[in-house]
């Protein structure tokens, strides 16, 4: 039997906190009085081999919330209950609660569980200790009052004497002094003349953002206060409506975007969005030459040349010289001993010069087939990279290349001609 009627409110109390979104938010701390009409039963708990009558009393419960979901109460019964020792005996009540409310006080219905500790006194008998618990449903009536439904499962240290019992009543509310009645009182109230809610501390907040709506630069929509009170969706303080990156962070000075280099561009249009650099396009150039360090072939050395010194014409002549007075031994890849001094000399600059990559290419007359004239010129030049390499040079900083007869410069009809287009030569590219 108890279950079925504690069972009976539960429910309720579930379906309710499906079935309803709070109001309101917290209200002042508010002070109720509440009158109720209780049914106890002592039959259905104890074993008494007798057929027990209902009993009733009166209650009066005062009450302090504190929130909308905790508050405190002092419930007071006086009456009559028939526990099998005599008839009707004089019964009263004193009970110390804590109400527990999920959804809140302010609802059309709003369930509720109390429980705490009390006394129980009977005519002619001493006082006993009881322990009750409650759950119930506040059905609002008016701002101000509650009718209340309430099943209580009494529990004592005395034999035969725990009972449960059934109330209903009804509550009003005492508070403060209210002016625009919405239950804030006048003097947490900002706007005491104007109905608001808590959150905006009183004032009217359409949108209930936490925003007054004389502050609130989107009343209608539910925004950020950060924002003013419109949406904010990154939380970066700017608004959607100004914010070119709303779902991401960023900067107000770069209207909403983030810059994860803090280089002053935008991570979206930042071609090094994780290296500081130039306003252009956020790369850095650390030579200051116009060239970016991701493209630039001599990132720290200045240059027009990709990025890099040009051929000084000193340096170019050197290399023209070179290619009248590197000579090999007859039709071979060797190199005569009066090369080796121009080739120290390109060693020497190429290590003053480390920007620079070398191409050799070496050239034949056409005397001779043309298979033979290609290994020759290739391996000409491969015998000048040699040599560079055995003079500290490293080796990916010379190509080589063999054009055999493709690229004559004289006239090898002549003997003269065909001493000059046997030959290497030499240019100079950015590393």
């Amino acid at each position: 039997m108890l279950r079925l009627i504690l069972l009976s409110l539960l429910l309720p109390c579930c379906c309710a906190l499906w079935a309803q979104n709070a109001q309101y938010p917290d209200p002042a701390p508010f002070t109720t009085l509440g009158f109720r009409m209780v049914m106890l039963d002592h039959e259905v708990l104890n074993d008494l081999n007798k057929s027990l009558q209902k009993s009733y009393a009166m209650e009066v419960v005062a009450r302090h919330q504190y929130t909308k979901h905790f508050g405190l109460l002092m419930p007071l019964r006086i009456g009559n209950s028939d526990v099998g020792r005599f008839t009707n005996p004089r019964l009263g009540t004193a009970d110390f609660l804590v109400r527990i409310t999920p959804l809140g006080s302010e609802n059309k219905v709003s369930p509720y569980l109390q429980a705490g500790y009390g006394f129980t006194f009977e005519q002619d008998t001493r006082p006993f200790r009881a322990f009750p618990f409650g759950a119930g449903l506040d059905f609002k009536v008016d701002k101000d009052m509650w009718v209340s439904l309430q099943a209580e499962y009494r529990s004592t240290n005395r034999e035969n004497r725990d009972n449960v019992n059934l109330c209903l009543g009804y509550t009003y509310r005492f508070g403060s002094p209210d002016r625009d009645g919405d239950r804030i009182s006048d003097g947490q109230d900002k706007c005491p003349n104007t109905p608001g809610v808590n959150t905006a501390k009183g004032c009217p907040d359409a949108d209930r953002d936490g925003v007054p709506d004389d502050q609130d630069l989107c009343p209608d929509v539910k925004g950020e206060e950060s924002a003013n009170g419109c949406p904010d969706h990154d939380k970066d303080g700017i608004p959607d409506d100004q914010d070119q990156c709303p779902y991401e962070a960023g900067k107000k000075r770069l209207r909403g975007c983030p810059d994860i280099d803090n280089d002053g561009v935008p991570d979206d249009i930042d071609n090094c969005p994780n290296t500081p650099g130039s306003l252009y396009t956020g790369c850095p150039d650390t030579d200051n030459d116009g060239f970016e360090d991701n493209e630039d072939q001599c990132p720290e050395v200045a240059g027009p040349n990709q990025g890099c010194p040009e051929v000084s014409p000193e340096l170019q002549a050197m290399l023209d010289r070179a290619s009248n007075r590197i000579t090999f031994e007859g039709r071979s890849s060797t190199l005569t001993a009066q090369s080796l001094p121009m080739l120290n000399e390109i060693a020497v600059n190429l290590r003053a010069n480390p920007f620079f990559k070398l191409t050799i290419a070496g050239h034949t007359d056409n005397t001779g087939t043309v298979e033979n004239n290609e290994k020759l010129s290739e391996t000409r030049a491969l015998s000048c990279r040699g040599y560079l390499m055995s003079k500290g040079i490293e080796g990916n900083r010379i190509n080589f290349i063999g054009y055999a007869a493709t690229r004559s410069k004289a006239d090898n009809g002549t003997a003269v001609g065909r001493e000059l287009n046997n030959r290497v030569e030499f240019s100079l590219r950015p590393f």
